[in-house]
């Protein structure tokens, strides 16, 4: 790169600084910026980052303001965190694939809902049986159904898939599962059946809620499972 390149570049930069500070001037805009520059490295749904890695020839630049074709998409990242993140959020991080949710998840495959309890029907085995079923091991993957009923409990609804995905996104601050509308669907048909049971028994918000915290306790679920 020539001097007069060096010199441009340090220009270009400087004008990209001001305008992240300029549009991340409250949390909601900072959340936005920072979506946006994700999606120099990820694919979206609707705006939310996915596992999914984009490479730089994949970038649809008439997506994103001029500003961030001048500046190497790296170092982008670099003066977000050291010139505009807040301390509301994390430093943006580019993940290695080996960092990423990039394990299949296999469609339709639902897991039989207690209930007694509105949780997953409790076994010993149950890590061993998640290995099984998604091929990674248990300390890289994501309890959706816990999260599922937690937002619940937030929302006093059944979240959508736009609160699912949001909900998720906002938690860990990185991209969600590529295969994050497989496994919203396969929550959904898991709990098709404990939602038509709620509606016939007239339940509210407090029954559900009531059952729901009091499972949360391994020994309470097995013991709920059990009752008749």
């Amino acid at each position: 790169m020539t001097e007069i390149e060096l010199v441009g570049l340090s220009y270009n930069k400087l004008k990209l600084k001001n305008y992240l500070r300029r549009f991340s001037s409250n949390i909601g805009d900072e959340n936005s910026m920072r979506m946006l520059i994700f999606k120099l490295f990820y694919y979206d749904i609707d705006g939310i980052p996915i596992a999914k890695i984009k490479q730089e020839h994949q970038i649809n630049w008439d997506n994103f303001p001029r500003l961030f074709k001048l500046v190497p998409r790296e170092d982008i990242i670099e003066i977000y965190n050291k010139s505009v993140k807040s301390n509301y959020y994390k430093e943006l991080k580019i993940l290695d694939e080996k960092d990423l949710d990039l394990y299949d998840i296999k469609p339709n495959t639902s897991l039989e809902i207690s209930l007694n309890t509105f949780r997953p029907i409790y076994k010993d085995n149950w890590k061993e049986l998640s290995e099984e079923i998604n091929n990674i091991s248990f300390d890289k993957q994501k309890s959706y159904y816990s999260i599922y009923l937690k937002l619940y409990l937030k929302l006093r609804y059944f979240p959508d898939f736009n609160d699912f995905i949001k909900y998720i996104y906002n938690k860990y601050q990185s991209p969600v599962h590529k295969d994050i509308q497989i496994i919203f669907e396969n929550i959904e048909l898991s709990y098709k059946s404990i939602k038509e049971y709620i509606k016939i028994n007239d339940m509210n918000y407090n029954d559900i809620k009531e059952i729901i915290i009091k499972s949360t306790n391994i020994s309470n679920r097995i013991d709920m499972e059990k009752t008749i």
